[in-house]
């Protein structure tokens, strides 16, 4: 490791002031009350947007909302545009007869995440366990060496549930579609350590757990580019990498991550003064 490196002595550097500087932009300007309207129809299937890009849109504005310490009840509402929804979206993203490369995968993650927000509880597995399964089910019939960016984009989606979810045989599973990703070859690879030397470890609950110092290093050095307000600092962060979900979303899953898998002491269970740290602190 070099001096340059965020994460030289072992934890996150602080993006606190890139975060206080992108709040005060357009671009994180959070949706009005109509637009927030607009939103929860669009996430029931009843909008000009798409399902997954209004999800999107919902889930990154609740979790603005929580990390900026701002109005719970608005944070509620955004998160309920989505989670109000639960039965269509699942329905929508799991069709037994449609295209899984067109299906709204990420639409399910977003539910999967929303559910979480008001407790400051890790995402419940059953959403994640159900998602990732489906998308390989869905995938693995194609023996396709060469798969579509659209089925690689719903594997990333699938590949993050399954660990977000602790389900090491469902992550390894998805794993085996795949021996390498080109479109986030670094993520991929931190992805394969943590199945082949994860564990599943009893500390009050279940836990995917992985003691290896070199894996926890690349992990948090990913997880430091994914903490990251613009794309263009997280491609400079980790060049030749794909986001995941963008700002905030990625964060999100990230930190719970780190904080059931590397973490001294595993939970479930946090809130959100530490998720605010580990997110965007």
């Amino acid at each position: 490791m070099t001096p340059q490196d965020p994460i030289a002595g072992g934890e996150l550097a602080s993006v606190a002031p890139l975060w206080q500087h992108a709040f005060q932009r357009v671009e994180f300007e959070l949706p009005s009350e109509t637009f927030e309207r607009k939103l929860a129809a669009a996430c029931g299937g009843n909008g000009a947007l798409p399902v997954d890009t209004a999800s999107t849109f919902a889930l990154r504005a609740a979790i603005q909302v929580h990390v900026a310490d701002g109005e719970l009840d608005r944070a509620a509402r955004l998160a309920g545009a989505i989670t109000g929804h639960a039965e269509a979206i699942v329905e929508a993203a799991s069709k037994p007869d449609g295209d899984v490369s067109l299906l709204p995968i990420d639409a399910w993650l977003h539910l999967a995440i929303a559910e979480s927000l008001a407790n400051a509880a890790s995402p419940r597995p059953s959403h994640l366990q159900a998602l990732a399964a489906f998308v390989v089910d869905r995938i693995a019939p194609l023996k396709r060496k060469n798969l579509h960016m659209a089925f690689l984009l719903r594997l990333h989606t699938a590949v993050y549930a399954a660990v977000l979810a602790g389900d090491l045989g469902l992550l390894r599973r998805v794993l085996l579609l795949r021996s390498t990703d080109a479109t986030m070859p670094r993520q991929w690879m931190l992805l394969q350590a943590i199945a082949k030397h994860g564990k599943i470890e009893a500390h009050q609950g279940n836990f995917l757990r992985v003691d290896v110092p070199e894996i926890r290093t690349e992990f948090l050095r990913v997880f430091q580019a994914q903490r990251m307000p613009y794309l263009a600092q997280f491609e400079a962060a980790l060049p030749g990498d794909r986001w995941l979900g963008g700002p905030l979303v990625g964060s999100y899953v990230y930190t719970w991550i780190w904080l059931q898998t590397f973490a001294p002491e595993p939970t479930v269970q946090s809130d959100w003064n530490t998720l605010r740290e580990l997110m965007i602190g």
